[in-house]
């Protein structure tokens, strides 16, 4: 409707210039029309006045393009109010009959020319809006990525605190139960679905029959996680357990993340285990290097998978990188 959002555009105004005089078929009209449309001001009343005492001295064309001008030189939200209800005054008429009948046909082009101008304004101003929202819309995800690149940063950061902290718990059943809940975080970093530590009873009243630490699911496997923290490398029989376990469940994998690590008949065992399914063995040290660095834990995740399906090697600790 105008140069800005706010006022008449010059073809528009020229077009109502044009069309005003001519649906209006008298000067009273004319000042009519345009009180009509909500307009209060001194120049109005005045051509009012001087209609009253000297009607030859007001002309319709003039008086149109002036009491224009005045609506149009309002910055005020009643002075966009006013063009609005101008525009609609002009686009809505359809009384011709009321014209001067030498003047219809004229008439009719005026108010065409005039809804022509505002329909095309109005579609630059919809591709404008909707170039604006779609502006917006592409910021806005932008924006949700970002935050969520600092949310995972600034959690990375917390997980990587609250497992440092570990170290320094000297209670083993506290440390224990505060690991299963770190790694369910360290987990959940990449998006991994995590449910939580769990017990299983017995249907037959024999009370709990198993402590499951955890579940991740990754690439649409789903992990059984054995955490455990201990004084010394973990044994056969320490690790024996969570096979029977995951062959007690059809198509489910084997993940051990335990500190500070295995014996070799540990490995072994776990290795003769890969005729069976897919075990992957993991110590708390990984955690902490992997932690360190901006690597995927996802992707770490995938790297010891790969090794144990392929090279049947089940334990192949992530090496502390040497800054060179």
């Amino acid at each position: 409707m105008g140069d800005s959002a706010y006022h008449f555009r010059p073809d528009v105004y020229g077009a109502l210039k044009e069309a005003i005089p001519l649906i209006c078929r008298s000067k009273r009209d004319v000042l009519t029309f345009f009180r009509g449309s909500g307009l209060r001001h001194a120049r109005l009343t005045a051509l009012e006045a001087l209609l009253g005492t000297d009607p030859d001295a007001v002309g319709k064309y003039p008086a149109t393009d002036d009491l224009l001008k005045v609506a149009n030189e309002d910055t005020s939200d009643e002075g966009l109010r006013i063009r609005r209800e101008i525009v609609r005054r002009v686009t809505d008429f359809n009384d011709f009959e009321r014209c001067w009948p030498d003047k219809q046909q004229a008439a009719k082009g005026a108010v065409q020319t005039v809804r022509e101008l505002v329909q095309e304004k109005d579609a630059f101003a919809r591709m404008a809006q909707a170039r604006d929202e779609e502006r917006r819309a592409r910021m806005a995800e932008s924006e949700r990525q970002a935050q969520e690149r600092r949310d995972r940063i600034a959690e990375r950061e917390n997980v990587k605190r609250a497992l440092a902290a570990l170290f320094s718990e000297q209670e083993p059943r506290r440390r224990g139960v505060a690991l299963e809940g770190v790694l369910n975080r360290i987990f959940a970093l990449d998006g991994l679905a995590v449910r939580e530590s769990m017990t299983l009873k017995g249907t037959e009243g024999e009370g709990i029959v198993e402590q499951i630490d955890g579940v991740i699911e990754m690439d649409g496997d789903l992990y059984l996680v054995e955490a455990k923290w201990s004084s010394q490398n973990l044994g056969t029989g320490d690790v024996s357990q969570h096979t029977v376990r995951v062959a007690s469940r059809y198509g489910m994998r084997g993940l051990y993340v335990v500190q500070p690590g295995y014996t070799d008949p540990a490995i072994t065992t776990i290795r003769d285990a890969l005729q069976r399914g897919v075990f992957v063995l993991a110590t708390v040290e990984e955690l902490v290097v992997l932690l360190d660095s901006d690597d995927s834990v996802a992707d770490w995740l995938r790297e010891k998978v790969r090794a144990a399906m392929v090279d049947r090697n089940p334990f192949r600790p992530r090496i502390r990188r040497i800054a060179s």
